[in-house]
This record gives structure tokens, C-alpha cells and sequence, in this order.
């Protein structure tokens, strides 16, 4: 993954379907009637600096994320509608530095949530494309991180432990996990429980099986 503008134009005549065929898992969505998932980018004082381009493509993840986590409670696989709006919307991520000016606060966000579906829905693991999303969201902190401590701490928080999770068996784990203990002890982050529940307020749910993720909180705190 190299941060460039996709090689292959999406055509119209699929895009308008995705955008169609999406009323279905929005009509038939119950997770987030019960969910606090990602209400934090809309809520905070910080989800003022997002362009409102990119806040329409993060409202449409909150509802595809929240439509893929509730198939972890019953036994159904995802269907075609579903994998085609998370390739929409993943292209309009990958395309959306060449549609608006992104400052380096909002560089890190996509980064990031781009990280959260290749290993939260995608499952990519180890793969060296990973390597390259996880490398290119480790040097947007450079300019992003002094930014995210004073504005929006949380936020960091969320990122790094994203950062960590995709990062495991890589070099660059060792500098998420640093950056991540400081993020935890800025906002007095004593157990899994109270960073599970913050983490929740972003993309991401808790599994039953979800053993990377606190195992990930344990073996550092």
C-alpha cells in the first residue's frame, strides 16, 4: 500500500447499486440501538476538524461496522451487499486525499480506520500490505500526535490500540505500545473494563473470542 490515489476507477453503475443495495443493512441494523459504537467522532468537541466529506464516510463505516459485529451473535456469514459497501467505502478512504485537503489530524484518523478493517473485519493479520498501512499511520503521528494529546486525547488512545493490534510481530509494535501506556496514564485508564468502554465509543466492539485485544491490554498494563 503505498498512499496513492487507487490505480483503478470504481464505475458509477456499482457505486450507485452499493449505494442502493446499503438501505438494507441500515433498514435492518439493531446493533447501534443498544451500541455507543463510534458516537465519540460525532459527539466530541475534537469531530469539528473532520471535513464533512470524510464525517459521511465515517457515519457510513458506523453503520456497516455495526451491521458486520452483530453477525458474531448469530450464525451467518456476511453477505454479498455487505462486502460490496465495505470495498465502496474502503475505495472512498484510499481516494479521499484526492477529493479534499486533509489536515494531519484527519491523515491519521483514515489511516487508522483503514488499520481497524483490515484487522478487525478483514482479519489481514501479517500480510505485508498490513506492514505498509501500519508503517504509514506510525509516520502520520509524527505530525499528528502533539495535536491528538492536547485536543483529543481519547482519540489517541483509540489509534494507538488500533496501531498495536495491527502492528503485532512487527518493529514498529514496540513504539504503538510506548505511545499507548502514555495515552492510558494521560486519561488514568486503570483496567481492561474502563478501556474496553472507551474503546467502544470508536470502532470497536468487544468479542467473546476476542483474545488479541485484551491479551494486547494485559501483557502492557
Amino acid at each position: 500500500m503505498n498512499n496513492s490515489l487507487p490505480k483503478l476507477d470504481m464505475c458509477a453503475k456499482f457505486q450507485n447499486r452499493v449505494i442502493k443495495e446499503s438501505a438494507f443493512f441500515k433498514a435492518n441494523n439493531h446493533f447501534t440501538q443498544t451500541s455507543t459504537l463510534g458516537t465519540r467522532f460525532f459527539s466530541a468537541s475534537w469531530s469539528t476538524y473532520i471535513h464533512p466529506i470524510f464525517m459521511s464516510i465515517i457515519s457510513s463505516f458506523q453503520q456497516l461496522i455495526s451491521y458486520y459485529e452483530s453477525f458474531n451473535d448469530v450464525d451467518v456469514e456476511p453477505m454479498s451487499v455487505e462486502n460490496d459497501c465495505l470495498l465502496f467505502l474502503s475505495y472512498r478512504l484510499l481516494s479521499l486525499p484526492y477529493q479534499c485537503p486533509l489536515t494531519p489530524f484527519e491523515e491519521t484518523l483514515r489511516l487508522s480506520i483503514m488499520s481497524y478493517s483490515c484487522v478487525r473485519i478483514w482479519n489481514l493479520y501479517g500480510i505485508p500490505c498490513l506492514g505498509g498501512l501500519v508503517e504509514l499511520l506510525r509516520k502520520s503521528l509524527f505530525k499528528s500526535l502533539f495535536i491528538l494529546q492536547s485536543t483529543a486525547p481519547d482519540l489517541l488512545f483509540w489509534i494507538l490500540f488500533i496501531g498495536s493490534l495491527a502492528s503485532r510481530g512487527m518493529k514498529s509494535n514496540s513504539w504503538f505500545l510506548v505511545h499507548l501506556t502514555d495515552a492510558a496514564e494521560q486519561l488514568a485508564l486503570k483496567d481492561w473494563a474502563s478501556a474496553a468502554s472507551l474503546l467502544e465509543s470508536f470502532f470497536f466492539v468487544c468479542r467473546h473470542s476476542d483474545e488479541p485485544a485484551k491479551e494486547l491490554w494485559n501483557s502492557n498494563f
